[in-house]
């Protein structure tokens, strides 16, 4: 079919956006295209030549196409769907109206006929007579069953004929109708799915916008507070365990940190490679947006330690917070992306860069909000490149005697959530190393350009 036809396009194109995006990070850690397709030439890493790719016109050409087949596909689907539903009224109505016509042509017909033959075939009449009665009164399968070799015989051996083919086309448009009945519940089952799809790359909210026919979606928040996460020395870790345990320990991490965001009412924005994003404050306002991202901090880092005393390598986290004015919006114009840009989310991720393994490092900003409720140790001064000297602190832990948001094992009631979805197909296939500030800081203006 010509629907599944446009999923198929999509597919590839996503297949070849997979592929720059293979190329750009295996050219980050020295690996090229041996020309069969896989990456065992060894190289100096080219940093320019994945950045020219991930930010180059057939990225982006590639990147925007990918949602034009999918909209094509609903719409063949939407204009299928009401032809056959047009063209089933069409006949519905033409089979009524022949009923109606063949029931009244067999009553005149009746009347006649016994008012010409009169007594003597008085019997049979009535027979033909109470036939009629019964499919007027919707019982197709009544038959008259006259023999016969004079005029009434012929009479009634044209009159169940003519039901016998009457009540065979019913039945013929019957199951036309519950045929076409299962293929549109099948046709609302891809439709929920392509909702379901579309509500796992934005939030619900923004979805919504866009579905009603909203072009240009974008706001400024005043008072956000973005937390950035990056494991430490990911790209040793790499090299010591395999393609599958390296994605399914990041699947187990990231799994952990999108539920512990949808139960605190966080929207995750991003990863990147081993680096988690997330945003408090967005996008429904919320004065508690600092507080919220400071308890995600301390129960992600209390779940993930937990987590790596089963895993068999040493793990370790670091994880920033900053709070401030950004933006945010839907960019694209098939393939939506919904992301932030401003000042703080660099900083949140320079800070992150500077804090050591296992701790909660956060701006002075962040410190004023939370004063009231937790504890800080002081971590003097860090240069930060573009800001100078910033105050930075470490977070340890809410205060004894104060009201939490989240209690662990228990969900948060809400009137509205953001829909998270853990699935392994959102992690990469490739990863770069955000290990040092310089790496980060070319993660971040990367996220900002696109």
């Amino acid at each position: 079919m010509s629907e599944f036809n446009e999923l198929r396009k999509a597919q590839g194109k996503s297949d070849k956006l997979v592929s720059l995006e293979n190329i750009a990070m295996n050219a980050i850690e020295g690996k090229f295209d041996d020309g069969s397709g896989d990456f065992n030439i060894m190289k100096q890493p080219d940093r320019e030549m994945a950045i020219r790719l991930m930010h180059g016109q057939q990225y982006h050409i590639e990147k925007a196409s990918i949602m034009e087949p999918i909209k094509t596909f609903i719409h063949l689907v939407d204009k299928r769907t009401e032809k056959k539903l047009t063209e089933l009224n069409k006949l519905a109505q033409k089979l009524v109206l022949l009923i109606v016509i063949s029931g009244v042509s067999l009553i005149i017909t009746l009347i006649l006929m016994i008012w010409i033959l009169n007594k003597r075939i008085l019997n049979r009449a009535q027979k033909l007579l109470n036939t009629s009665i019964k499919i007027l009164d919707g019982d197709l399968n009544a038959r008259s069953n006259i023999k016969g070799a004079d005029e009434l015989g012929s009479v009634g051996k044209t009159f169940d004929t003519m039901i016998e083919k009457l009540s065979n086309a019913i039945i013929e448009a019957e199951e036309k109708t519950r045929n076409e009945s299962e293929r549109n519940k099948q046709l609302q089952i891809e439709q929920t799915r392509s909702d379901d799809l579309l509500n796992n790359i934005l939030p619900k909210k923004i979805s919504s916008r866009l579905k009603k026919g909203e072009t240009t979606i974008a706001e400024t928040y005043p008072e956000v507070s973005v937390l950035f996460a990056d494991l430490v020395g990911f790209t040793e870790l790499s090299e010591q365990v395999g393609p599958r345990e390296l994605v399914g320990m990041l699947n187990r991490i990231f799994g952990i940190f999108d539920t512990l965001a949808k139960e605190m009412k966080l929207e995750k924005i991003k990863t990147i490679g081993d680096a988690y994003m997330i945003v408090g404050g967005i996008p429904e306002r919320d004065p508690l947006h600092c507080q919220r991202i400071a308890e995600f901090a301390i129960e992600g880092l209390k779940q993930f330690k937990e987590f790596t005393k089963t895993f068999d390598h040493p793990l370790e986290i670091r994880i920033g917070i900053h709070t401030g004015t950004v933006v945010a919006g839907v960019v694209g114009i098939h393939k939506f992306t919904f992301d932030l840009w401003g000042d703080v989310v660099n900083v949140a991720s320079r800070i992150e860069s500077h804090a050591k393994p296992n701790t909660i490092q956060v701006s002075n900003a962040v410190k004023v909000r939370l004063i009231d409720d937790f504890d800080f140790v002081d971590n003097g001064e860090l240069d930060i490149r573009g800001k100078g000297k910033v105050k930075a602190w470490d977070l340890i832990n809410r205060k004894p005697n104060t009201e939490q948001l989240y209690v662990p094992n228990k969900h948060i009631e809400s009137t509205e959530e953001s829909d998270m979805s853990t699935s392994i197909d959102t992690l990469r296939k490739n990863y770069s190393s955000n290990d040092t500030v310089k790496e980060n800081d070319n993660a971040i203006k990367n996220t900002n350009e696109n």
